[in-house]
Formats: structure tokens, C-alpha cells, sequence
């Protein structure tokens, strides 16, 4: 559970070669356990480094974009306008890079983003989002599975 990293969460993570991956691993399991509280604080330690990508193993392992783990962040902390401007520059970075599986996610939280907040506009381009998800999937042969919630239950 993320209590075992203690009070100080990502911030007591040590900063070595593989911070990035704990920061990215940290991003996703906040914005799935829908933790406002940290997701904040996380969303400051990685501000610094927006415009990059999230490595590891001397850049063996990619990731993601920082804005697309901020974007995960601003909006599980209710930040929608911020999160949006993040979620858009991930998802041009990621097709910059030709990374169509970091495009994908980051569309995918994208579209949640746009239902949590909820306006008739923000539904309707969450389907789009969504439609555009599903095909680019299956173009380049990518099962989806649906998020599960935070029981653990896909229904």
C-alpha cells in the first residue's frame, strides 16, 4: 500500500536513477486509488521536470511524458483545467515520439478527466477521446481491458 512508503509518500522515495519510475508508478496508483491528498504533493516533486519523459535504466525504460503523469495527478487532486493543459501536452509529445501505447494512456486518463468534470461538452469529447482510443488499439494490435475500480473489480 502506498502508506508503507510513510508520512512523507513520494517525497521520502530517494532520489536515484529509478525515482522517475516510482514517480510514475506513483502517479498511476494515486490517480487509481483517486487520492487528491497525494496526488498533490506528488504533483509538486514532478513539476519540475514538465516538458520531459519519466526513465529509468539510462533510458532503457520509457514510461511516459511528465505531463502525462501530472495530468493523472491534477485531475485525481480536482485540477481539471490544469490537468487538461498537461494531458495535452503528453499526448502531442507522445505522438512527437511516435509512441503510440504513452498516446493511448494518456487519452485514456484524458477522457476520465473529461467525465469527472462533466459538462454536456467535456461527455461529448470524452466519446471522441474514447472512440480514438479504440482505434488506434486495435491499428496497432493492442488489447484494452477496462480500468478496474478501487476494489480491484472490473464490473
Amino acid at each position: 500500500t502506498l502508506e508503507e512508503l510513510g508520512p512523507d509518500g513520494l517525497a521520502g522515495v530517494t532520489r536515484d536513477m529509478n525515482w522517475f519510475s516510482a514517480a510514475s508508478q506513483y502517479a498511476i496508483a494515486v490517480g487509481e486509488l483517486g487520492d487528491a491528498e497525494r496526488a498533490e504533493g506528488a504533483y509538486a516533486l514532478l513539476l519540475p521536470y514538465v516538458g520531459r519523459n519519466c526513465l529509468t535504466a539510462r533510458a532503457a525504460i520509457i514510461w511516459g511524458t511528465v505531463d502525462s503523469f501530472l495530468g493523472r495527478l491534477a485531475a485525481t487532486a480536482g485540477r481539471y483545467e490544469v490537468a487538461e493543459r498537461h494531458f495535452q501536452a503528453g499526448i502531442a509529445a507522445a505522438e512527437r515520439m511516435r509512441a503510440p501505447t504513452m498516446a493511448i494512456r494518456t487519452k485514456t486518463w484524458y477522457a476520465e478527466m473529461l467525465r469527472a468534470r462533466g459538462s454536456l461538452e467535456d461527455l461529448v469529447r470524452a466519446g471522441e477521446l474514447e472512440r480514438k482510443v479504440a482505434e488506434d488499439a486495435e491499428r496497432i494490435g493492442l488489447a484494452l481491458e477496462p480500468s478496474p475500480d478501487v476494489s480491484g473489480s472490473t464490473a
